[in-house]
């Protein structure tokens, strides 16, 4: 039912996989030497599949051939801007029916990605520029990773998540705190991950979420003003480091 291929590094052939017909789960981490994708068009049953440091000029065109997958994962593959096509086309070819992507590593987005309208997962972990209409079209959107996120601005399509309940922001170093106001527009956010940031306060916005159960700011070392914190009082969870506002801490 499930195979992980790891560190194979001289593997050339992978055509014994058409024997495994039951096959629903397949990763393949860096097998760099393999060149061949095809077989993997024989698995009738493939739903779940993850790729790692792979090269997708060598597999862009069988994988916008296979059967529609339920769980896409294309992590560390998409290095360059030329990348990009070749990374939209793998994605628009199974977007009807993905539930969840990860595009992890990949820091360009230049255009909106593709409608998918059943997707609920999503990881850009790294992702450092996002178009600004990058997540308008993902309206059953409940979870989405952006840890590592590296501009100042989160992408205004952000608000178009109306079903989104838990969002990463662990490590955006460079989140100023007007870029980070489109947060107060998550209405059913229900878990907020702020922790290693640089934020030097809240956005007052905060205060707008009235389903929000879990903020985490441990190592948000910067903050100064956690005012806004009063306010939000469906909190059931807040996790913090050290602060030198201490007293506000209490408060």
């Amino acid at each position: 039912r499930a195979l992980k291929i790891t560190q194979l590094q001289n593997l050339q052939d992978i055509s014994a996989i058409k024997a495994l017909q039951d096959l629903t789960y397949l990763e393949l981490y860096n097998t760099t030497k393999l060149k061949d994708y095809e077989p993997l068009l024989a698995l009738e049953k493939l739903e779940h599949l993850r790729l790692e440091s792979i090269s997708l000029d060598t597999c862009q065109d069988t994988l916008t051939k296979l059967r529609p997958l339920h769980s896409l994962e294309l992590a560390n593959c998409c290095y360059m801007e030329e990348d990009q096509s070749l990374l939209y086309a793998i994605i628009d070819a199974h977007k009807d029916t993905l539930k969840s992507l990860g595009v992890q590593s990949c820091k360009l987005f230049n255009k909106p990605l593709p409608p998918m309208p059943h997707l609920q997962e999503l990881d850009m972990d790294g992702a450092s520029l996002l178009h600004a209409d990058t997540f308008a079209q993902m309206p059953s959107l409940l979870a989405l990773d952006l840890h590592y996120f590296d501009a100042e601005t989160l992408p205004s399509s952000l608000e178009a998540l109306s079903k989104l309940e838990l969002l990463k922001l662990s490590s955006a170093r460079a989140l100023t705190v007007e870029g980070a106001k489109v947060l107060g527009q998550l209405q059913n956010l229900k878990y907020l991950d702020l922790s290693r940031t640089s934020l030097t306060a809240l956005p007052d916005d905060l205060q707008n979420l009235k389903h929000l159960e879990a903020l985490d700011l441990s190592e948000a070392s910067d903050l100064q003003d956690l005012s806004v914190l009063e306010k939000m009082t469906s909190l059931k969870y807040l996790i913090v480091g050290s602060f030198k506002q201490q007293q506000q801490i209490e408060k």
